[in-house]
């Protein structure tokens, strides 16, 4: 089986994560009914020009719909149901984490077993959604964002899939003591911190920065295999 193209909703000029549910993808594969799709990204479309003169008149209706729907519970104003395992949602103007999981549930198919890969970079993030871990993702990117608090990063130890992450360009950053090796006591099965991968030697020397300066958050709970 072929795999899915991204969903690309990034440079989208976005200020909340409900516009999600009023603006179509930039690119991206919808999910139809039953195991039928259509690529919204440039694929071979059979579409019509009347059909393409009756979308603009939904684009429009929708983007009325969701100016007057604005800060509701998540309300769907399109009917795009997309079908991914990675998501584009970067360099927009995000900044608050509100209704994170069913918003993203609502537009992305099975999103809860399939969605793996998350770019949030180049938004104000300055608080990681709390229902982050309901997705399986492997690789979350986070950069150039708001984030300055540690117990922030923190919400990431539930995510267990978790083994690429980027945080550079957030305050945390500078504000953490040792940040790479903080990141890596909190989350040991990560694999690459911003970009690059851990090596034995990082691993070990985790293991002299807790003796030393003993972190004041409590230790991620160790899965036990």
């Amino acid at each position: 089986m072929a795999s899915l193209p991204p969903l690309d909703f990034s440079f989208c000029d976005l200020n909340n994560l409900s516009d999600l549910l009023r603006v179509p993808a930039r690119s991206g594969q919808i999910q139809r009914s039953g195991n039928e799709v259509a690529d919204d990204g440039g694929g071979d479309n059979t579409k019509n020009e009347e059909d393409d003169d009756d979308e603009g008149e939904k684009l429009d209706k929708r983007k009325k719909d969701g100016e007057a729907n604005e800060g509701a519970q998540v309300v769907k104003t399109h009917n795009n149901v997309y079908s991914c395992t990675i998501c584009k949602l970067s360099n927009n103007n995000f900044s608050e984490s509100e209704n994170f999981a069913p918003i993203l549930k609502a537009v992305i198919h099975e999103a809860t077993s399939k969605l793996t890969s998350l770019d949030l970079s180049f938004n104000r993030i300055s608080t990681i959604p709390n229902d982050i871990a309901e997705f399986p993702l492997v690789f979350l990117y986070l950069h150039a964002n708001n984030i300055t608090k540690i117990t922030e990063v923190q919400k990431l130890v539930q995510v267990k899939t978790l083994r690429t992450v980027t945080l550079h360009g957030n305050p945390v950053e500078n504000t953490t003591r040792n940040y790479k090796y903080h990141i890596l006591w909190m989350m040991p099965e990560l694999k690459s911190l911003d970009f690059a991968s851990f090596t034995r030697r990082d691993r070990e020397t985790v293991k002299t920065y807790v003796d030393f300066y003993k972190p004041a958050e409590q230790p991620p709970k160790q899965v036990k295999r």
